[in-house]
């Protein structure tokens, strides 16, 4: 899909702002590239391949062999995608749990105070609005994914 890298590097871009440690992760997940059975190489990826082979002075691939390629700039994008939808679900599911164990529990507050063992600092957040909210981002985000996904025919 023409314009994959421009969005890539944007979202990351976002990310390295407001989320430095996941835009990290991200980015050497997806330097290390992907495994792939050498028998399904494309041929460019089995010339190359054979090449650095020849030049390290190792055999070539033989069956059973598994690659290591670099991600197109379509499954980059893919890749990046998948991984905020599935945090945002994460998120999402995790605050429904919150919210039945404090019905099970009869605790009525919605508010939730995470502190230092030491004291030191403490963070409250109000989970009530929340759970819609994060259900409404989970939706938008598989609605905004879903024909990227089929519109550049990338499964991860």
């Amino acid at each position: 899909m023409e314009g994959s890298d421009e969005v890539y590097d944007r979202l990351m871009r976002l990310l390295r702002e407001r989320v430095p440690e996941l835009a990290t992760q991200l980015s050497e997940e997806i330097a290390a590239g992907r495994s792939v059975d050498g028998e399904r190489l494309s041929e460019p990826e089995r010339m190359t391949r054979d090449g650095q082979m020849r030049e390290a002075r190792v055999g070539r691939l033989q069956r059973g062999d598994v690659a290591v390629v670099p991600y197109t700039a379509d499954e980059r994008l893919m890749f990046l995608c998948q991984a905020l939808l599935r945090m945002a679900e994460t998120l999402q599911g995790s605050l429904q749990a919150v919210s039945v164990m404090a019905e099970n529990h009869r605790i009525t507050t919605t508010v939730i105070e995470f502190a230092e063992p030491d004291g030191t600092s403490s963070v409250t957040l109000d989970f009530s609005d929340l759970i819609e909210l994060t259900a409404r981002t989970v939706d938008a985000t598989r609605r905004l994914i879903v024909p990227a996904e089929q519109a550049m025919g990338v499964q991860l």
